[in-house]
């Protein structure tokens, strides 16, 4: 953060890594994957990488001082993210125009552990409240959360918990479907 920066590089699946700033040398090697995201919490401690868009959204907690990876989490429709000013909280949002369906805010801790969903019929944006720099305090993590992050990964593949389950249902085409759609009305 301050003197050092992460790339994602190469092909997919790229090399994630973390660099020192000044001479560019490589500190730590995170992993290769499907990634096209960076998001730093304001402290320079933790980090989340993400393949959004015409990615799947999986998404990895990183504690970058203690080197390791405490959770992953798959994030499908998010269009946006980002690191609460306090860099205890994560917030990934699907909007509107990019998704039309599925607007939502869904608030993850750190460690990548679910919290919190907010649908909504139509969401242009969503962003955290500003607060100024020391209104709050880096604070390495919580022993207790990690091992609940390990037990609880949050929402998996289609949803975030609470949500009512999708009905699977065959393919239509627009020609065959009851209200029609076809070409020729």
């Amino acid at each position: 953060t301050q003197d050092e920066f992460v790339l994602l590089h190469g092909d997919l699946p790229c090399n994630v890594t973390l660099h020192e700033g000044k001479k560019g040398s490589k500190k730590m090697d995170f992993n290769k994957a499907h990634r096209n995201t960076i998001r730093w919490n304001q402290f320079g401690r933790f980090l989340v990488t993400g393949g959004y868009g015409q990615l799947l959204g999986d998404t990895d907690f990183w504690d970058k001082t203690g080197k390791r990876l405490l959770n992953n989490v798959r994030l499908e429709t998010c269009v946006m993210s980002a690191f609460a000013p306090d860099g205890r909280h994560f917030m990934a949002a699907t909007t509107s125009p990019r998704m039309r369906v599925d607007n939502k805010i869904v608030i993850y801790d750190y460690c990548g552990t679910w919290l919190s969903t907010m649908p909504f019929d139509e969401l242009l944006i969503a962003s955290w409240r500003p607060r100024p720099r020391g209104a709050f305090q880096d604070r390495p993590p919580s022993p207790e959360r990690e091992a609940k992050s390990k037990a609880k990964a949050g929402p998996k593949a289609g949803g975030y918990p609470g949500a009512p389950p999708a009905k699977a249902q065959a393919y239509r085409p627009p020609g065959a479907r009851a209200a029609g759609g076809g070409l020729a009305e």
